[in-house]
């Protein structure tokens, strides 16, 4: 049985977005990346999006990752794709 509050699930929550904010400032460039946090009543779902591109040097990628959070269980599943493309010049 989940015995969290909705307050404690926001506070859970809020303390989450706080610890990724800093780890975000910490491993991605400036204005690269958008996160997104979301409390369900069994789950949080967190999001990291990371889009960075560097035309001059012919190159883009991106990285998506999802995690959940399983309140009731207390396990984490997640997964993280990777797209990237290196071109050359006038070759997209």
């Amino acid at each position: 049985k989940n015995t969290l509050t909705q307050v404690s699930k926001n506070n859970f929550r809020n303390a989450i977005v706080e610890e990724i904010n800093k780890y975000i400032a910490k491993q991605y460039r400036n204005g690269t990346t958008n996160i997104s946090v979301a409390a369900t009543p069994s789950h949080i779902v967190i999001s990291i999006s990371c889009h960075n591109i560097n035309f001059p040097n012919f190159w883009g990628g991106e990285w998506i990752s999802r995690w959940q959070i399983d309140l009731a269980s207390h396990t984490i599943a997640g997964s993280v794709n990777i797209h990237n493309h290196y071109f050359e010049s006038g070759n997209i």
